[in-house]
């Protein structure tokens, strides 16, 4: 269950949504998109400059936590994030840091892990997740290569880093994102619409899997607060015995 919890908020997971066919697309056709996806889900510039956010969410899933109320913080010069979830039966803080590759996860009150099979599962994910793959484009990263995909008549953009696909965003009429996924799986979620906007940075309303197992609501968000060291630093906790 905590698992779940975990994979929802870490990135954007759905089902499989059958092959797509990337096209050898002119760098102005590419650009253009790119261009049309900014404008509809904020500012290019403002999204390159981000350096932090923080997401008020709750997730509504087939887990015995019920509704679970999430606060995802990433630091996005550092490359890490911090989520700390609580549901009814349910009390975890995760952070995952790709600067000094390392995670960590407590669960409320005493259990701790924080092992390297942990790191192989959160660091990948987070490497790639959507939102931070968004503003790597706007920052133009040069580790970054966009190809467009055609489906069913709508442009999908979608991110490569080497030779594996990080992220995809299929845009609709608005130029919104409304499915997106990670990876180099054909999976994703439906998302939109992209109204929860601060400082020019424009959000989801809400994500759910196309097979309905599980949804997200973006209650609220705020960019570039100042991140304090100490939310990313590993607590010392005493074992008790039992």
């Amino acid at each position: 269950m905590i698992r779940t919890v975990l994979l929802c908020f870490t990135a954007m997971f759905g089902v499989t949504l059958g092959a797509s066919t990337s096209t050898a697309a002119p760098a102005d056709e590419v650009e253009q998109v790119t261009e049309r996806l900014f404008t509809a889900v904020g500012d290019r510039l403002v999204w390159a400059g981000m350096t932090s956010s923080i997401v008020y969410t709750q997730l509504y899933g087939q887990t015995d936590a019920g509704t679970v109320d999430a606060i995802i913080m990433t630091d996005y010069p550092q490359r890490r994030f911090r989520i700390d979830a609580i549901g009814a039966n349910i009390h975890l803080v995760r952070v995952v840091d790709g600067e000094k590759d390392r995670s960590w996860r407590l669960d409320r009150p005493l259990r701790e892990e924080d092992t390297a099979d942990l790191q192989r599962k959160d660091l990948g994910p987070y490497l790639a997740q959507a939102f931070r793959t968004l503003q790597r484009v706007a920052l133009s990263d040069p580790a970054l290569k966009l190809t467009i995909a055609r489906k069913g008549g709508l442009d999908e953009l979608e991110v490569y880093e080497g030779a594996a696909r990080i992220a995809w965003y299929r845009l609709d009429a608005r130029n919104e994102p409304f499915m997106m996924g990670v990876r180099d799986d054909n999976v994703g979620v439906i998302c939109g619409p992209w109204d929860v906007e601060r400082d020019r940075i424009r959000y989801p309303g809400w994500l759910t899997r196309p097979d309905g197992s599980w949804r997200v609501t973006v209650k609220s968000l705020a960019v570039n607060i100042r991140t304090d060291e100490r939310l990313f630093s590993q607590p010392v906790v005493t074992s008790q015995s039992p």
